[in-house]
């Protein structure tokens, strides 16, 4: 509610929003985790978290971030903004309907990382056909069953996922929070790392999956 009142209708602050969807994604990486310490289930027998966690994950990582496009002007052109955006909500609502959107160990699909992708393009300032090429590619990916890497529960390299996806964490601090520090930009381009990292392993693992269901 604060993104949407400050951030993007009030102040159009993209600095703002960055900070508040940096928190988002933290919270996002630890609010299971924590459900899954307490036996959440056991707790509370009659409460579906699951289904809370998709609403709050469809506002954080899709409807944000489409408006961030048009707000921001993410891509050129009011036409283009409403195609991209409409391209982001589409995809990741099909993604998130998905009843084999989730398995124990992986997202199936590209995992709605949109606002990561809106982060990237902004600070990269990446021309309109490098922007829209890839809001195209994830959107694709949304529909392909690739599973992804899901940094807290995929058991194959549990500790590297981990250690790798706090270290991008720390890395975005810079470009997100000290935007004018000196090391912004080399920790942008850092970060890039665990991104390469985490779809090389992701498209390992989902192989080695594939030819296991092959065999089988």
């Amino acid at each position: 509610m604060y993104a949407l009142l400050y951030a993007l209708f009030k102040r159009q602050d993209f600095a703002l929003f960055a900070k508040l969807n940096w928190l988002a994604i933290l919270i996002d990486a630890t609010d299971g985790t924590l459900a899954r310490a307490v036996d959440i289930k056991k707790v509370v027998p009659t409460y579906d978290g699951a289904l809370l966690d998709n609403i709050i994950d469809y506002q954080t990582f899709a409807v944000l971030p489409a408006l961030a496009v048009i707000v921001f002007e993410i891509v050129p052109g009011s036409a283009l903004q409403f195609i991209v955006a409409a391209m982001v909500l589409l995809s990741a609502a099909y993604q998130f309907c998905q009843t084999t959107a989730k398995t124990t160990e992986a997202f199936v699909g590209f995992p709605s990382y949109w606002n990561i992708v809106v982060f990237y393009i902004y600070y990269l300032e990446c021309s309109m056909p490098v922007a829209v090429a890839v809001f195209t590619a994830c959107a694709v990916l949304s529909f392909i069953p690739i599973h992804f890497i899901y940094p807290t529960r995929t058991i194959a390299f549990f500790n590297l996922n981990i250690i790798g996806a706090v270290i991008w964490a720390t890395l975005m601090l810079f470009p997100t929070f000290f935007p004018k520090s000196q090391y912004a930009r080399p920790a942008l381009y850092a970060s890039f790392v665990y991104a390469a990292y985490y779809l090389l392993v992701s498209l390992y693992l989902d192989s080695l999956r594939r030819i296991e269901e092959r065999k089988a």
